[in-house]
């Protein structure tokens, strides 16, 4: 998941937006799937 965390911290992933791939609630992270690890891919 080191991927995820680089590609958000460096602004390349979007969060909680409509059109985002990654959405936090309360502390936790939801990931559009299989969107997000297609763009992983």
């Amino acid at each position: 998941m080191t991927w995820l965390q680089q590609g958000v911290a460096a602004r390349r992933l979007i969060i909680n937006d409509a059109k985002a791939l990654v959405h936090t609630v309360s502390d936790t992270a939801y990931l559009v799937s299989p969107s997000v690890f297609q763009r992983y891919a």
